[in-house]
């Protein structure tokens, strides 16, 4: 009857099936062919698939094991053809809570726009004239694309399926931080002098500045350009006008906007924050502005006229001056001011307005429980410091310090191989020595944020970008991949100072993550002849192909309920888990298997 039923799932791919291993509660459901798959797009929320699929001559798009029209080209997100070999990862629209998807394609000689599995739209296509620019706003609330014509001299920004006026140039949409409103500008095309406009909402209107952006509570700021001045506008009202405007930083609640300007012809630019001048930034050069997490407090990073010195201002006071400043940051919590910087003496980690020692490397710092605890690992020669709240500890070849959630506890490896020791609140564990995973992390501990002047780069709230262990949310357990002192081939899983062996031909082990409750503990490791496998209290739930890491984004995420649910290959086909840990089994019954 199992076999049966997996077979109806292959033909028709919506069928779910509940097996049950060792009391382990899966739930499986076909979302592709894995062996066809010419490229895969997850969700960022739901573990919900597409897959681009060959269907003959065509092409297919299924999602979640649905399989939709036949199409003659894959248009992605772009509007551009694309073709095989294969491309990995999809390019596809989805909403960031996962509720809404998109994405175009090429059916005879017209486009279609398909929005959840139904078309929407479709128009014609050719050299001269598509679509392209297929995306969502904030929660999915709105749909954007646009319509060309000419080879892209007249273009149209479509919102929800309504065109807006003809431009002779690309309108460049933006949205609020909460999805609801959108702004753009435009011009009449072959028109000369230039004649713009603005669109807010669904209304045109007169044109009162470029450079749109939505301050976090929803106000629209634009750069305005007139006769012998610059300014700045706040929901069309001029809010700044200078000789000359620099550069802008808008705090994300909306509450500061900071600008560099000349105030005047022949005078020196200075840094102002809601129109007024901040003393000591005349003449600097303001490389960054940054505003606390609560928009309460803003820190400026300078160089003095000479170029001879760098310094930050932060809430209006002049910090010390350096050669160099770099990694500045508000802690979570807005309270702390952390930032590196270097002088002739060396490295220093800077708290507010308290430096550290000096050091020739100072790795950067970690915070902890929103801004509770900072530490950092700095390194003289051939020693090594590990620094917690201020309190310095020389330890050889520390590295990796980590906190737990409300950094009530805290971690570091001490070791310079394949394996090393693990000293935790201070105390080294001598029983196991800790490794690092040797594949994906079934649950992403990162997520990316926007870095000005930077771009997109990972943000870790409490530990180092690769931990080597990870503390349960209510801090009362931690768990790593370990083997016995002096066995690195006996490699298995520590729970709370415990190993639980594997065998001794297991393969790559993932950092083993545990459930939002806190009371199980899911592993993935490689089993001898190539498969991983997971495990969920130590009970086997589901076992799957190493293909995973290499062709998708495997993006294995928590559900409410405390189901673990994730994309695999399996048996040649691409399948969705939903798994659930037994009633009956804990962290203290996956503790039975550690070695006495």
């Amino acid at each position: 009857m199992w076999r049966l039923l997996l077979i109806l799932e292959v033909v028709v791919g919506v069928f779910y099936g509940v097996a049950v291993f060792a009391e382990v509660k899966v739930e499986e459901q076909v979302v592709g062919p894995a062996s066809k798959v010419i490229g895969t797009a997850i969700s960022p929320r739901g573990t919900h698939l597409a897959a681009l699929v060959p269907k003959g001559s065509r092409y297919a798009v299924w999602i979640d094991g649905v399989e939709g029209p036949k199409i003659d080209e894959y248009l992605g997100t772009g509007g551009i053809p694309m073709s095989p070999p294969g491309y990995g990862n999809l390019p596809f629209a989805w909403s960031d809570d996962g509720t809404r998807w998109a994405y175009l394609a090429k059916m005879g000689s017209e486009y279609v726009v398909m929005v959840n599995g139904k078309e929407f739209a479709r128009g014609p296509i050719s050299n001269e004239v598509g679509v392209r620019d297929l995306k969502f706003s904030a929660g999915g609330k709105h749909l954007l694309y646009c319509t060309f014509e000419k080879q892209g001299a007249e273009v149209r920004a479509v919102i929800d399926g309504k065109a807006g006026p003809v431009s002779g140039l690309q309108p460049e949409v933006v949205f609020s931080p909460d999805g609801t409103q959108w702004a753009y500008t435009g011009n009449e095309p072959g028109k000369y002098p230039e004649v713009k406009w603005a669109v807010v909402g669904e209304r045109q209107v007169k044109h009162f500045g470029d450079n749109l952006e939505f301050t976090g509570n929803g106000h629209l700021v634009a750069r305005t350009i007139g006769s012998g001045f610059q300014g700045l506008t706040l929901d069309g009202k001029p809010v700044i006008q200078v000789t000359n405007l620099q550069s802008v930083w808008v705090s994300k609640t909306g509450g500061m906007i900071a600008a560099v300007v000349m105030p005047k012809p022949n005078t020196p630019a200075v840094l102002t924050l809601n129109g007024k001048a901040v003393p000591g930034t005349e003449g600097c050069q303001v490389r960054a502005v940054h505003f606390s997490p609560d928009g309460k407090r803003f820190a400026a990073y300078c160089v003095t006229p000479a170029m001879t010195g760098h310094f930050m201002i932060i809430d209006g006071k002049k910090q010390q001056e350096y050669r160099a400043i770099s990694n500045f940051q508000f802690s979570p919590d807005s309270s702390k001011a952390i930032y590196c910087t270097q002088t002739a003496a060396g490295n220093f980690l800077v708290i507010e307005d308290e430096e550290s020692d000096a050091y020739p490397l100072l790795i950067s710092p970690v915070i902890g429980g929103g801004g509770k605890r900072v530490g950092y690992i700095a390194r003289n020669g051939a020693q090594t410091f590990v620094s917690v709240d201020g309190k310095l500890t020389e330890r050889k070849n520390a590295d990796i310090l980590t906190f737990s959630p409300d950094a009530s506890r805290y971690a570091y490896q001490v070791g310079d191989g394949f394996t090393g020791g693990l000293w935790l609140d201070g105390v080294e564990q001598t029983s196991f020595r800790v490794m690092s995973p040797q594949g994906g992390s079934p649950i992403q501990g990162a997520t990316f944020v926007y870095m000005p002047g930077v771009g997109y780069q990972r943000k870790f709230e409490g530990r180092a970008d690769n931990p080597l262990l990870v503390f349960s949310p209510d801090n009362k357990h931690y768990a790593a991949v370990g083997c016995p002192a002096g066995k690195p081939g006996e490699q298995g899983f520590v729970l709370d100072g415990k190993l639980i062996p594997t065998g001794q031909h297991t393969g790559n082990h993932w950092m083993p993550r545990f459930s939002p409750d806190s009371q199980h503990l899911f592993c993935v490791y490689q089993a001898p002849g190539g498969g991983f496998r997971l495990d969920a209290d130590g009970q086997q739930a589901v076992t799957f192909a190493p293909d995973t890491i290499c062709t998708l984004a495997g993006n294995w995420e928590f559900c409410s309920d405390g189901a673990l649910t994730f994309v695999a290959v399996t048996d040649g086909t691409l399948k969705r888990y939903r798994v659930t840990a037994p009633n009956d089994t804990n962290l203290n019954t996956f503790l039975t298997k550690a070695v006495k």
